[in-house]
Parts: C-alpha cells; sequence; structure tokens
C-alpha cells in the first residue's frame, strides 16, 4: 500500500512541474527611458537574466549615468561605494560598454575606464604612461580581469587589466570580451597587424581566427567566439571553434555580426542587415533565425526588434534595441523556459521507475 500511494504523489508531482513549466509563457518586456532621459547604452546581462547594464543620458544636467534595471525594481544608478540609487546626483557618471555575469559593470567616465562592483564600489583603470585614455568593456565572471582599450594620439591597443588595475598591452587593436575565468581575451586587430578577428591567452600567445571585422564574445571558457568577419564564404556574422575554424551563422547576404553568446557557446545573437537591421539568434539544434519571425505572435504592432545586444549566460533572455512608432526603444526577451516541461516529466517518471524497481526488489526478499 504504501509503494502505491507513493506512485501516486511522484507521479502528481511530475505532471504538477511539468503543467508549471509549459504555463511559463515567452514574452517581451519593452522598456522606454526614465523622465527626461535617454537610454544611452543598453549593454549586458547577468547569467540568469534577472540584472540589465546601460546607462542614460539626462538631458537637465547633460550627464551620463551608469545604471542596473530589473523588472522587480527598475532603473538604480550606482554609487561610488558601490550601493545603488535612484538619485542620480549621488551615482557615478560615464557610459556602462559591459557587464559580466555576476553583475561587475565596466565601462569609462571622462577618459578612463572603470570597474564597479556592488559592495565594494568603483575603481578607475588608469592607461600606462604614455597613453591618453583607456576604455573597459567586458570583463571575466568575478570580475577581477578586465578587458578593453588604452589609447595614444594614434593607435588603440587591446588590454588586460588584473584584479589591482594593472594593465597589460596585448597588441594594437581592441579588446572586447574575456572568458569566465579571464584566460582568453579576444577582440578586433587593427593598424600594422591588419583588421581582424583574434583570440589571445598567455600560453598560445596571438591567434588571428579571420580576416576583416573583429571578436565580440566568447563563451564561458573561450572554445566559441563570435563577431564578425571575412571567410572563403563571404563575410558577415560568424561563429569560430577549434574544431569547426571560423564560418558564418548567417545568410552571407545580409552581412551582420554576432554579438554575444550563451556561456556554453550554443547560442549567439547578434544583426543583421535586410534594408533595416534585423535581430537574430543562432542555435547548435535550429541554426539562424530572425528574432521578429519566430516571436511575432508576442510582437505588439508597429515594434520591430532590430539589434540583439546581449544573452543571459543561460541562453534564455535576450536583450535588445527595437523600433517602434513608440516611446519604448530597448527590450528584454524571455525565450523558453528552462527545463522544459517534457524534461521534468521524463526525470519524475524515470525516478518512478528506479525507485518502483527496488520496491518489487525489496518485496521479493522478503
Amino acid at each position: 500500500m504504501r509503494f502505491i500511494m507513493w506512485s501516486r504523489v511522484v507521479v502528481g508531482s511530475s505532471l504538477i512541474l511539468f503543467l508549471v513549466s509549459v504555463s511559463v509563457a515567452q514574452r517581451l518586456v519593452l522598456i522606454s527611458s526614465p523622465p527626461n532621459t535617454t537610454i544611452q547604452s543598453w549593454s549586458d546581462i547577468t547569467y540568469n537574466g534577472s540584472t540589465i547594464g546601460g546607462s542614460t543620458y539626462h538631458r537637465i544636467n547633460d550627464r551620463e549615468y551608469p545604471f542596473v534595471w530589473s523588472e522587480a525594481e527598475g532603473f538604480r544608478y550606482l554609487t561610488p561605494q558601490g550601493g545603488y540609487t535612484q538619485n542620480p546626483n549621488e551615482a557615478i557618471t560615464g557610459r556602462v560598454w559591459g557587464m559580466s555575469g555576476s553583475g561587475v559593470v565596466v565601462g569609462r567616465t571622462g577618459n578612463l575606464a572603470f570597474r564597479w562592483k556592488s559592495g565594494q564600489g568603483v575603481q578607475y583603470l588608469s592607461p600606462p604612461s604614455g597613453y591618453t585614455g583607456s576604455l573597459a568593456i567586458g570583463s571575466s565572471r568575478d570580475g577581477s580581469a578586465v578587458v578593453g582599450s588604452i589609447s595614444g594620439p594614434n593607435l588603440h591597443d587591446a588590454t588586460l587589466w588584473d584584479a589591482n588595475g594593472i594593465p597589460r598591452v596585448i597588441i594594437q587593436g581592441t579588446a572586447y570580451d574575456v572568458s569566465a575565468d579571464g584566460r582568453v581575451v579576444v577582440g578586433g586587430l587593427s593598424g600594422d597587424t591588419g583588421s581582424g578577428m583574434f583570440r589571445w591567452t598567455e600560453e598560445t600567445g596571438l591567434q588571428r581566427l579571420a580576416w576583416g571585422g573583429s571578436a565580440r564574445a566568447t563563451s564561458a571558457d573561450g572554445s566559441v567566439i563570435v563577431g564578425n568577419g571575412l571567410v572563403s564564404e563571404g563575410s558577415g556574422a560568424i561563429r569560430w571553434t577549434a574544431e569547426t575554424g571560423a564560418h558564418l551563422i548567417a545568410p552571407s547576404r545580409l552581412g551582420g555580426w554576432g554579438t554575444a553568446v550563451s556561456a556554453n557557446g550554443r547560442v549567439v545573437v547578434g544583426s543583421v542587415l535586410i534594408g533595416p537591421q534585423r535581430a537574430f539568434r543562432w542555435t547548435e539544434s535550429g541554426g539562424f533565425e530572425l528574432l521578429g519571425e519566430t516571436y511575432r505572435n508576442i510582437l505588439p504592432s508597429g515594434v520591430r526588434l532590430d539589434y540583439a545586444s546581449g544573452i543571459s549566460g543561460n541562453g534564455r533572455f535576450i536583450i535588445g534595441n527595437v523600433d517602434s512608432r513608440n516611446e519604448y526603444g530597448h527590450f528584454l526577451l524571455d525565450t523558453v523556459p528552462e527545463p522544459s516541461g517534457w524534461m521534468v516529466l521524463g526525470l519524475g517518471l524515470g525516478l518512478l521507475w528506479k525507485r518502483t524497481k527496488r520496491e518489487k526488489r525489496r518485496i521479493i526478499i522478503k
């Protein structure tokens, strides 16, 4: 009797989990700028998709302020001490260029790069002697490694800053992203070396991945890199792995670029040129698709998804810009919930089957 009752509980729980999972619908959240401001950057999103980093331009005082945004708390500005405020006069100034999976914000204020951590505050990342400015664009998962560029009168050099803010010049160009552990740096070459996507590590040195363009993002372990460039198939949005090399993930006639990639490297987002630009997603299982087509059933009339600027590490949430006839300028797209309902149901039934075998074995022994 106890076995029969336990079986009912497991099946019931599995079905409940299944129904809850499939009832979470795909949805599109449209975001407008706070009063008297304009969102200047809608840059990146945390691993679980809960927080977005960016910056707003305030027309009244003619300044730009970094912020983090969430559905629960809206826009919050960043204080020098590592806290949050609704009052921009208490916040740091500057533009946000990136945010790590754990919420470390990086960018530039004035002519200096900065790194901001909740509870720790802002750290300014100065260039070496002989350079005039710095820019931070990406960071490792915990924010201890930051990448970007330093500038002089006639050049930009891709740069890696360590946890103490000490810069290391890599090569002429710009570094756009770094792996979760801070060991793999990716970006774009320029100057005497010619333009192109690059990958760099301390152990292997510099590797050119494609001519033209630049690498914009890397997977958590540095094994998958996305951006844009020129390959034998044509030019446009590119995904690179050591096994496949650099290859196009969007039709070459559409051009475009890959801007972000999930932590496991299996989902890429970016934009292509179809008249106006259009946001796209590429997956290992489904290939190339336009977000506006895939999610047209939840897209309001008059709203077009133009540019995908980021994707959460888990691959579920996508952020970017919209072209609309109203005040909205940016979006947060919640795609398919994970794990899927069928996976949950299968797990429950699997556990039930294993328990059934154990119970049968125990009854036979008795």
